[in-house]
C-alpha cells in the first residue's frame, strides 16, 4: 500500500479577501498583545495592599497549607476562626 502526499507539495496562496482577513486577524492579535502587556505592567506596579490585607492573605495561605497537611514550621499567631468568607472556617 502506498500513500502519496500530492497536496503537501502545493504552495498555499492567500490572496484577495482571504489576505484582508489575515491582516485583520493579525491586527486584532497584536492589539490583544499590547493590551495584555499594558495590563501586566499595571498589575506588577500595584502595591500588595494594606497591612491588614497582607495579614489576611498570610492567614489564608497558612490555613490552606494546614488543610493540605503542609503546615509551616512556625504558624502565625492569628485566630483563623475569625475570618469570614461566607462560612465558618473552624
Amino acid at each position: 500500500m502506498r500513500f502519496y502526499a500530492a497536496a503537501a507539495t502545493d504552495a498555499v496562496q492567500v490572496i484577495g479577501k482571504e489576505l484582508n482577513i489575515t491582516y485583520v486577524v493579525l491586527g486584532i492579535s497584536l492589539a490583544a498583545l499590547a493590551i495584555a502587556w499594558f495590563l501586566r505592567s499595571q498589575v506588577l506596579a500595584a502595591s500588595e495592599g494594606t497591612a491588614k490585607m497582607i495579614e489576611i492573605a498570610e492567614a489564608v495561605h497558612h490555613w490552606n497549607l494546614s488543610r493540605r497537611g503542609e503546615v509551616t514550621p512556625q504558624p502565625p499567631d492569628w485566630d483563623l476562626s475569625t475570618l469570614k468568607c461566607g462560612a465558618e472556617l473552624a
